[in-house]
């Protein structure tokens, strides 16, 4: 052999076998590794019944909530329509102020302004309101 191959070989790390496990030793590792697997699968049951129960939780916070702005979208709901009443019944009184004082422009105004809550007046008002428009001056162009 050369002094090159001499040299190469010194400087190779001596390769080191690693011992035969004997059979007490393997058995050890895996009774460590299927320990570890079974508290891994302890751990993720666990935290599955955790995350469970926070969503039952979740999911009754909701409905309440739910349940909640339903009822004070129906009090909305109801202020709103009383409050359109209201607003037409002193719309309607206007027009009829208006129409008795033979203010025209006043009364076209009023009348204009009332239409869109027309459907909110009284049964008695709503007859009166039709009779109202009859009265209204033809709009040139219509």
């Amino acid at each position: 052999m050369s002094k090159i191959d001499e040299q190469v070989k010194t400087l190779e790390p001596k390769k080191k076998t690693a011992p035969a496990l004997s059979e007490k030793r393997k058995r050890a590792m895996v009774e460590y590794i299927a320990s570890m697997f079974f508290v891994a699968f302890v751990l993720v049951l666990v935290s599955l019944f955790v995350q469970n129960r926070s969503l039952k939780q979740a999911t009754t916070e909701n409905i309440n909530t739910s349940l909640t702005l339903e009822g004070r979208l129906e009090n909305m709901q109801t202020e709103n329509r009383e409050l359109r009443e209201k607003l037409a019944a002193l719309l309607f009184d206007d027009a009829v102020e208006a129409n008795n004082a033979g203010n025209a422009e006043t009364f076209a105004a009023v009348m204009e302004e009332l239409a869109p809550y027309s459907d909110s007046l009284s049964n008695e008002n709503r007859e009166a309101y039709e009779q109202l428009c009859q009265l209204l001056p033809a709009e040139p162009g219509k």
